[in-house]
């Protein structure tokens, strides 16, 4: 046993040579280090392609989830006043078609929980974009009163923080399991998720 571990350790430092016995396959007689070395480079190919895979999932998961932050960080979609009822509908809808995105995109890469997150936050930002459409109709109409906007503020404010809509980005996390999965992912979710609110703004 010691005498095959110094001969192997002579061999490795090139002190003594040792003959490796050839290997037949499929009629080819290939020498044992020459196999060796290809399986080896074969398997860091395979590797190498693989952990590019993964890096690439978690690299576009940190992207919508940063993208995620950015739309609910700065509350455009809220109107401070009736003079900016229309400004904040025209940011609605833009919101609106990028949770929708994000969404879609999280639950067919199998982050189902994050996913959930955003289509929760495209539902509120749609009954938002409903009431603010109602009150702009008003407005160009000086029907709207001061008392339905404010209580469309209180509403907004109330649901925004039972939501946790501010802290979403930072509440979700990645499928762990799917992110390191070797199955291709599939371009549309078989999973489908409506919304369990009602986010009502108007009285």
């Amino acid at each position: 046993m010691i005498a095959t571990l110094i001969v192997t350790a002579l061999a490795q430092t090139g002190s003594i040579s040792v003959e490796t016995p050839p290997v037949r396959i499929f009629g080819l007689v290939v020498h044992s280090d020459v196999l060796l070395t290809g399986i080896s480079l074969v398997l860091g190919a395979v590797l190498s392609i693989y952990v590019t895979v993964v890096y690439a999932r978690y690299t576009h998961y940190s992207g919508l989830a940063r993208e995620i932050a950015y739309r609910v960080e700065d509350r455009l979609i809220r109107a401070a006043s009736p003079d900016t009822i229309r400004f904040s509908y025209e940011k609605t809808l833009p919101f609106i078609e990028a949770m929708q995105r994000i969404s879609w995109d999280l639950l067919a890469d199998g982050h189902v929980s994050a996913g959930r997150e955003a289509h929760e936050l495209k539902a509120f930002a749609q009954a938002n974009g409903e009431a603010l459409e109602a009150m702009l109709a008003k407005a160009d109409k000086k029907q709207l009163s001061s008392a339905e906007f404010s209580s469309y503020q209180q509403k907004f404010d109330a649901y925004w923080t039972a939501g946790n809509f501010s802290t979403v980005a930072a509440r979700i996390h990645p499928h762990h399991f799917a992110a390191l999965s070797l199955l291709a992912k599939p371009v549309m979710s078989k999973q489908r998720y409506s919304s369990v609110r009602d986010y009502p703004m108007l009285p």
